[in-house]
């Protein structure tokens, strides 16, 4: 999912050929998050809107609204305005959307439970703990990310909102979303871990499907920048 529904479709960090980014959005679908388009809209808006009434993870309104209240409880509508014009034009996005309840119930349920009850003959193991406990687990890490990567951690490149790194254990569990203050002051970057040693495993991914020509217009801020964003830091703090 962070492949996909958010380097990919929320942010435009790289360019997928086609039989990569259905593969993304089946495999997204099965994360049971919503379709890409409504999940990009929101995760858009949390950037432009970050720490305002217009972001609906808005870490100001508390721990458990940013981690889950948000989705549970009805929100006041909102006036927010980002830009998904791209998103619209994007016949893959439309046609996970078309088949979104499908491919999210096959994916996410019957497909684990399949795969379990085929191999080694346990239906009910591979439908509870491959389906719906790999869900809950899931979801946990990225609610975390609106929720903790807001609360706790470091500010090594952007202080002025709240996002925070997190590098270890929660880059760990995440594939590398823990680096959440670089990616709030880098948007664009395919990179979170912007070091060769951070624990980015999404990173690498996506530099391997551009090494074998399956993507392509890796986006990568200019090393200098993220330099001067550094030291600005480190001059504040001093």
């Amino acid at each position: 999912m962070r492949l996909g529904y958010h380097r990919l479709w929320s942010h435009g960090s790289y360019v997928a050929s086609i039989p990569l980014k259905i593969f993304l959005a089946v495999i997204g679908a099965a994360a049971l998050q919503g379709p890409i388009r409504w999940w990009a809209c929101g995760h858009r808006a949390h950037h432009r809107f970050t720490d305002t009434s217009e972001d609906p993870y808005n870490i100001k309104k508390g721990f458990f609204h940013a981690h889950i209240l948000w989705m549970l409880l009805k929100q006041p509508k909102r006036n927010r305005r980002v830009e998904i014009s791209d998103l619209l034009k994007d016949p893959v996005v439309a046609w996970q959307a078309r088949y979104y309840i499908p491919l999210a119930v096959g994916m996410g349920w019957l497909f684990p439970m399949a795969v379990a009850g085929l191999c080694w003959n346990d239906w009910s193991g591979g439908f509870l703990y491959g389906g719906i406990l790999r869900m809950f687990v899931s979801h946990q890490g990225v609610f975390c990310i609106n929720s903790v990567c807001h609360y706790i951690g470091d500010q090594p490149y952007d202080d002025k909102f709240s996002p925070r790194n997190i590098p270890h254990l929660l880059a760990m569990c995440t594939l590398g979303e823990g680096y959440h203050n670089y990616h709030h002051a880098f948007p664009a970057d395919y990179r979170l871990g912007v070091h060769w040693y951070d624990l980015d495993a999404t990173k690498w991914s996506i530099w391997l499907w551009g090494k074998l020509g399956l993507a392509r217009n890796l986006k990568r801020c200019r090393q200098t920048e993220v330099d001067k964003a550094s030291l600005r830091q480190m001059r504040k703090e001093l």
